[in-house]
């Protein structure tokens, strides 16, 4: 078994759960759209984060990050699919999620979006890492509320 650095731990969750750090709230609709772009680099990782809303229910987030093995603490791409592959295997088959990795020699580059018209917000919950308030599971994704934990994520607001 490979002793992973904690750099490398910190690249496997960060960059595969970021999208689940959303407060759920109960919210009264809306009919305009808006769409917020937010990036981030830390620990190897680059990482852009959209979000769409209409009103102030969240519709669809994706992120994508690009993981420079290297700056992560992965020797290469073999450790790389190891250090994710477990976390990969609890993400199949959740509705409304979609995920993938590609691996090159020097990085991987993930994609995760979720649709939450279509997502089963009880099973995203139960992922590792998603901070759900378990009263509110069945509830919507306040944009509001989103965008002010990414923001004290680190994140930072493009255009």
């Amino acid at each position: 078994m490979t002793q992973r650095r904690p750099a490398a731990q910190f690249a496997a969750f960060v960059a595969l759960l970021t999208a689940f750090v959303l407060p759920l709230t109960a919210c009264s609709g809306g009919s305009s759209g808006t769409k917020a772009t937010y990036t981030k680099s830390e620990g190897g990782i680059d990482s852009t984060m959209t979000i769409t809303a209409e009103g102030d229910d969240v519709t669809m987030q994706s992120i994508k990050s690009v993981i420079n093995y290297k700056k992560a603490g992965l020797k290469d791409e073999a450790e790389a699919k190891e250090t994710f592959s477990s976390v990969m295997e609890a993400y199949e088959g959740i509705k409304g999620l979609t995920h993938k990795v590609d691996y090159t020699a020097t990085d991987a580059t993930e994609i995760l979006t979720v649709d939450y018209k279509k997502a089963d917000l009880k099973k995203i919950a139960e992922l590792t890492g998603a901070e759900f308030d378990e009263s509110t599971k069945g509830s919507k994704v306040s944009f509001a509320e989103t965008v002010a934990t990414v923001e004290a994520s680190g994140f930072t607001k493009k255009g």
